[in-house]
């Protein structure tokens, strides 16, 4: 049986990569004020830079998420 790791998620990439990967993430980003539905093609941090939010922080907060499940 092999190991699969999970891609890293990252700036680039996309909040629908993200929600795929991370569908716990939705509420987390919901609450940040990115845009989930329109917003879906682009990059965390072209979301982030739209939407007025600290990507490392987004990032550390999404890697927490991960962690938990």
């Amino acid at each position: 049986m092999s190991n699969v790791t999970a891609s890293p998620i990252n700036s680039a990439t996309t909040v629908n990569d993200l929600l795929e990967l991370v569908p716990a993430a939705s509420g987390l980003l919901s609450d940040r004020g990115l845009d989930t539905c329109c917003g879906g093609s682009l990059t965390l941090e072209e979301s982030c830079e739209d939407a007025g939010v600290e990507l490392d922080g987004l990032l550390t907060e999404i890697s927490a998420l991960q962690q938990a499940a």
